[in-house]
């Protein structure tokens, strides 16, 4: 599942597309490797190291249903390009996620 504005849905759709080819999510975009359940959630549009992204926070859910955040990804809003996103006393730093 995802929360998303409506316009979202593209940078979305490229960040699981990138996690399904990485083995982090199984082909259904929602399950992760272990078996756990997925969630995006929109953080914010931001410029990070010069690149203008979206920044999508991951959560998983155990089977035990507890979640956690697992990380925040960016998606260049210009290129689509891939991102993992770290976040420092609320600034963010960005590292190329091939």
């Amino acid at each position: 599942a995802a929360v998303v504005p409506s316009d979202l849905s593209t940078p979305f759709e490229i960040l699981k597309g990138k996690l399904i080819s990485k083995g982090v999510l199984k082909s259904d975009g929602t399950t992760a490797a272990d078996g756990s359940t997925v969630t995006f959630v929109y953080q914010s549009r931001t410029t990070v190291d010069g690149v203008e992204m979206f920044v999508v926070r991951y959560d998983v859910t155990s089977k035990t249903g507890k979640t956690s955040t697992a990380g925040y990804y960016g998606v260049a809003t210009k290129t689509g390009d891939c991102y993992t996103v770290t976040q420092n006393g609320g600034a963010y730093s960005a590292a190329a996620y091939n």
